[in-house]
């Protein structure tokens, strides 16, 4: 769930924050993410792309076949054991194309980041990070993040949610 707050009264927008924030840890929900913008035009902007991911589809190519699955559905693509696997919210898929080759397709969608040579995150289902990993998917999945990627990660995935630096 996603809510959008816009207007310049930024203390009353905090209290906004802070009484969503409260009720979904009350009610034991999922707790949305929160974006405050300064403007309507801002918070469309932004709007468009987060919702722009959800509606791609990728092709996955597999020994099995080729197989299509939305944009936000990916949580992660890892090279394992020589071995380029997808992780979706639904299942796992081993593909036949190149790490290079996946950074290519999805670089171009701004949900996606490559953290390190053998991982690409979608920042949408981002629990955690610090200096050297990413938790993802509710601590399900884990991805190195190499150091000198840490700010430009950093700076994107709070670009990605809606705050600026």
């Amino acid at each position: 769930m996603h809510i959008f707050i816009c207007g310049d009264d930024v203390n009353g927008n905090m209290q906004i924050i802070q009484y969503l924030k409260t009720y979904f840890n009350q009610t034991n929900s999922k707790s949305p993410k929160i974006a405050v913008f300064h403007s309507g035009r801002e918070l469309l902007e932004n709007a468009r792309q987060l919702y722009a991911a959800e509606e791609i589809r990728i092709p996955l190519e597999t020994r099995q076949g080729v197989f299509s699955v939305l944009a936000q559905d990916i949580i992660l693509v890892e090279t394992l054991n020589r071995k380029v696997i997808v992780h979706t919210v639904s299942e796992d898929y081993e593909l036949l194309h190149s790490m290079n080759y996946w950074f290519r397709q999805l670089q171009g969608i701004d949900c996606f980041f490559q953290t390190h040579r053998s991982y690409i995150i979608n920042m949408k289902h981002v629990d955690s990070f610090n200096h050297s990993l990413i938790w993802l998917c509710n601590n399900q999945y884990v991805a190195y993040l190499t150091r000198r990627k840490y700010q430009v990660f950093k700076a994107a995935y709070l670009s990605y949610l809606g705050y600026a630096q």
